[in-house]
């Protein structure tokens, strides 16, 4: 046990000797033999059982009688202790805390300054500098396809399409958002959580490919749905503020919200409220669409379970847990940064911001589209087969290591391992 909870028991514990030795104190005193450590020794005999009959060593004789009221004496103090423990412990667990918050932070501000991932970052960029590089290369380039679609869509100018073409910005602004992201993420040796954001990168477009097909009756779906998110995240509000006692939403913010919400679900119906409630029955898509049928919609089903294995690194389900990266060494730490495993979110990345970079490109294509298109396709793919071509390096790498360590003869023979790659999934 800890200390606090150490000195909680030792307290408790003492209740019944210290107001049994307190008893005995008065009485030796009243007796003309103010002992202290006499009434230490007959409270301890008489908390240890020693009789109805006890004799001590004393300069004069002395008859000390405990009685019922004594009794009742002891049993009340030990009801008052019980009534303030509460409020003890909590004092003196908040004085510890302080003190070792305090204390957390000095050591810290003590320790020389480190910095755990150099070393698997310089690994990183030994090794997959190549794949790196070409998919800053391409985001950089589909960015650049986003700047002259912006100019030369979004005027402010209304009209025909034009609220698809601020839906295709928007969502091509998020998705370069993304993928860099998941380039800091893969720099920096966490591959699991690339992965992760890879997940929302597909999200993004799916519904940019939904969006591009639907026209501006499916955006208007889509921006008009924000009502019925709102709506969702004000009855979590109610909830939370219900348990927590906090203030919830003020009576105008929450009629604005229902209006709305309600507006909504009449001009489209009840299945609009539904998660993918936008999309509900258009271009082929069930009445209560699940996000499968709107990646089988928007052409991407080949993409489901890689989105599913995509899943675990984003929730807090077992299916994670059974992934190597977890199963590293249970009795230790696991370390949060590996040099190995990215080709699929490295490549899977490419192939996402290039469909939506895509979609920006209105049809019918001119030549010059097509040219830019098959480029943006080459560089995609090239990007791809980098990735995978350093992890199939890698692999080769660690195999000969390996190979070379079991051939070891004799005591001295070293086993060696290759370690978990966050990539190498287990379905």
């Amino acid at each position: 046990m800890g200390v606090l909870q150490d000195a909680v028991d030792k307290t408790i514990a003492d209740i019944p000797r210290l107001g049994i030795e307190k008893i005995i104190a008065d009485k030796l005193k009243a007796a003309g033999a103010d002992d202290p450590a006499l009434a230490k020794r007959i409270a301890a005999a008489i908390i240890d059982g020693a009789g109805d009959h006890i004799e001590f060593a004393c300069d004069q004789q002395l008859d000390i009688v405990i009685n019922d009221e004594d009794i009742k004496r002891v049993t009340r103090a030990a009801e008052l202790f019980a009534e303030g423990l509460p409020d003890f412990i909590r004092t003196m667990t908040e004085d510890m805390a302080g003190k070792l918050a305090d204390g957390f932070v000095e050591q810290w501000k003590g320790l020389a300054p480190s910095d755990d991932g150099a070393a698997t970052r310089a690994k990183i960029a030994a090794d997959w500098s190549e794949p790196l590089d070409r998919l800053r290369m391409l985001v950089a380039l589909c960015e650049q396809e986003g700047d002259t679609f912006n100019i030369a869509h979004l005027s402010g100018k209304s009209g025909q399409g034009q609220l698809r073409a601020e839906a295709l910005a928007r969502l091509h602004i998020r998705a370069c958002r993304i993928a860099k992201e998941i380039i800091l993420l893969l720099e920096n040796g966490f591959a699991e959580g690339a992965q992760a954001r890879w997940r929302t990168l597909h999200e993004v477009a799916v519904t940019a490919t939904l969006i591009a097909e639907g026209g501006d009756a499916l955006t208007e779906r889509y921006f008009d749905h924000e009502a019925v998110e709102r709506k969702r995240a004000l009855d979590d509000h109610r909830r939370a503020a219900a348990i927590s006692g906090e203030p919830g939403a003020s009576q105008r913010q929450s009629a604005g919200i229902e209006k709305a919400y309600g507006a909504a679900i009449k001009k489209h119906g009840k299945s609009f409220n539904n998660m993918y409630g936008w999309a509900s029955g258009q271009l082929g898509i069930p009445k209560e669409p699940k996000f499968h049928d709107l990646q089988e919609a928007a052409g991407s089903l080949a993409l489901k379970l890689r989105y599913r294995l995509a899943s675990f690194d984003t929730h807090a389900s077992s299916g994670a847990l059974e992934q190597p990266v977890h199963r590293w060494d249970p009795t230790t730490h696991i370390p949060g940064a590996f040099a190995a495993g990215f080709e699929e979110p490295g490549s899977d990345t490419a192939q996402a911001i290039v469909q939506v970079t895509g979609l920006l490109r209105a049809e019918p294509w001119d030549v010059d589209n097509i040219a830019l298109g098959l480029a943006m396709i080459r560089l995609r793919n090239d990007t791809a087969n980098a990735w995978h071509e350093v992890a199939r390096r890698i692999a080769r790498r660690e195999q000969r290591a390996l190979d070379r360590a079991m051939r070891r003869p004799g005591p001295n023979r070293r086993f060696g391992y290759v370690k978990a790659k966050p990539g190498s999934r287990r379905i």
